[in-house]
């Protein structure tokens, strides 16, 4: 189904993001200016009609969800080793870590961020490197308990809220 406004069918949100086409039906659909778009709280992906925007894919669209500048201390458990790290971007299904332990692409390790002091941290039960340049570390998160995805898309909402100076005083 092509909606006409850009928010999510499925839960309301206006939290979304624009993807990358996929197949021969949306590349065709491109012509006539319907995108695709994911939204970052539930996930689902949906087609807009946008008249007049034509659209130029760009290298941002390769990612399904949005990341955002952060700082965070996080702890990288391993079957040998426990690290720490600070993130330094992230969204619902991974982020940048920058991190002097020495990770490997494919390296799986079990995730804790630390959003705020004296908070519990949000558990990432399963992250892989994807790419690592020196200590800058890029994690796809594989494997997130339910409880803890809820928290981690609240976190994404709260800091897209901070992206568009919409934060209200006493949230975060």
């Amino acid at each position: 189904m092509i909606r006409l406004n850009t928010t999510c069918p499925q839960c309301g949100k206006d939290f979304i993001h624009r993807v990358g086409r996929r197949g021969w039906r949306e590349q065709w659909l491109g012509l006539f200016c319907v995108n695709p778009f994911r939204c970052q709280i539930c996930m689902q992906r949906f087609l807009v009609l946008q008249p007049g925007h034509w659209h130029v894919s760009s290298v941002r669209e390769r990612r399904e969800s949005e990341r955002f500048p952060v700082k965070f201390f996080t702890s990288l458990t391993g079957d040998q080793a426990q690290e720490t790290g600070t993130m330094v971007n992230l969204g619902v299904q991974g982020g940048c870590c920058q991190s002097e332990a020495g990770l490997t692409i494919g390296t799986v390790f079990r995730l804790n961020i630390h959003p705020e002091e004296g908070a519990p941290a949000i558990e990432i039960e399963s992250a892989v490197v994807q790419w690592s340049l020196g200590t800058w570390h890029g994690l796809e998160f594989r494997q997130v308990a339910p409880e803890q995805e809820q928290r981690l898309r609240q976190l994404m909402e709260a800091c897209w809220a901070i992206a568009r100076g919409e934060a209200r005083s006493g949230s975060r």
